[in-house]
């Protein structure tokens, strides 16, 4: 059986020297480790940024933070979970620094981490970014404003593979609809949900209604069917 280069090397040289180059091996050997775990990290983050159709930039900055999340010790030696809270964390820190759109909703959503979880992590990380960075503004956690109903509308229709007249109506009644009673004080997940099932009913066609059903944009919105309906 090969000798594992995990187990604690002797300091004490032979005569050979062949404690000393055991020494190095195993230092090579452990650095290895490190580089393909990072690698993985950077991988996972690469596949989530192009499941929330996010730009380079925005994984690169992503990947760069958690790299200085784990140099700091924040994520090292620590559990998967929390490996997973980072990795989401990083990835909004990155959305927010390049002012792309991406709710902590659905990040949570594409990694299957409870927003809690990645909140918690957001506020430890935001400020760590924040010094390295040396300004308080391109990653900041305090403040991100209100998402954009018709900018979510168009990422619904990207995700359900919706063509660009169902865009189009959805675009419109957001626009004519949003001093309607009923409306107002809605967030806008809500709203831009409920209009685009209302623009998907409107053309009344088979394939629209099958993969915009009430059902499938509630998933997607993580709302209600009843609120959609409502």
């Amino acid at each position: 059986m090969a000798e594992s280069f995990e187990t604690t090397i002797s300091s004490i040289n032979d005569r050979n020297g062949q404690a000393r180059d055991l020494q190095r091996a195993a230092a090579r050997q452990q650095g290895n480790k490190e580089n393909n775990a990072l690698n993985n990290v950077f991988k996972k983050i690469a596949e989530i940024g192009e499941k929330l159709q996010v730009n380079r930039n925005v994984v690169q900055s992503a990947q760069w933070a958690y790299k200085i999340a784990e140099d700091k010790k924040y994520v090292r030696g620590k559990g998967s979970k929390d490996t997973d809270a980072a990795i989401a964390a990083c990835i909004i820190l990155g959305c927010r620094r390049f002012k792309v759109d991406r709710s902590l909703l659905e990040v949570a959503q594409f990694t299957g981490i409870e927003k809690k979880k990645i909140g918690k992590m957001l506020l430890a990380l935001g400020p760590v970014i924040n010094r390295e960075l040396g300004d308080k503004n391109p990653m900041a956690v305090a403040s991100k404003g209100e998402q954009s109903t018709r900018s979510l509308i168009a990422r619904y229709i990207n995700y359900l593979g919706l063509d660009n007249d169902v865009n189009k109506a959805a675009q419109y009644i957001a626009e004519r609809a949003g001093d309607q009673e009923g409306v107002v004080g809605r967030s806008p997940v809500s709203i831009a949900a409920g209009v685009l099932y209302f623009a998907v009913l409107l053309y009344d066609r088979a394939d629209d209604l099958e993969k915009a059903s009430a059902k499938e944009i509630a998933k997607i919105a993580n709302v209600s069917d009843g609120t959609i309906k409502q």
